[in-house]
């Protein structure tokens, strides 16, 4: 008697949907735990996005937005007066400064994010 070969194990995320989770969720979240973290992800995208950082040195001022990507750098006319050397030195530093603020705020942004979902999520728990 012929016998099918097994099929083959399910993965982790595909033997959580089949014992009634939230298909492709993550273990130990409901559906609607899910949803509002999603939800949470979106708002927090979009406040990144509206932020900008910027630092200025020796007449040079570098721009990013609140993900980390440089926006622009403005090189000023007294800047230029400083000379080649003078002007990179100048770009760095200020691409440098702003670069770390921008992640400062992405890093407090993310934190601060993290504590309304988590109030978000206690608030909505089953009271025992």
């Amino acid at each position: 008697m012929w016998n099918p070969p097994p099929a083959p194990p399910l993965g982790r995320r595909a033997r959580h949907a089949a014992a009634g989770g939230a298909a492709g969720g993550m273990p130990g979240m409901a559906e609607d735990e899910i949803k509002l973290a999603m939800q949470y992800r979106d708002k927090m995208q979009k406040r990144l996005e509206a932020m900008t950082h910027e630092s200025t040195s020796g007449g040079v001022t570098a721009k990013y937005d609140g993900q980390g990507s440089p926006l622009e750098v403005v090189v000023s006319e007294g800047a230029l007066a400083g000379g080649p050397a003078k002007v990179g030195e100048s770009v760095i530093q200020a691409l440098k400064d702003a670069r770390m603020e921008s992640q400062k705020g992405m890093q407090a942004t993310m934190m601060e994010m993290q504590k309304e979902l988590m109030a978000e999520l206690q608030a909505s728990a089953p009271k025992e």
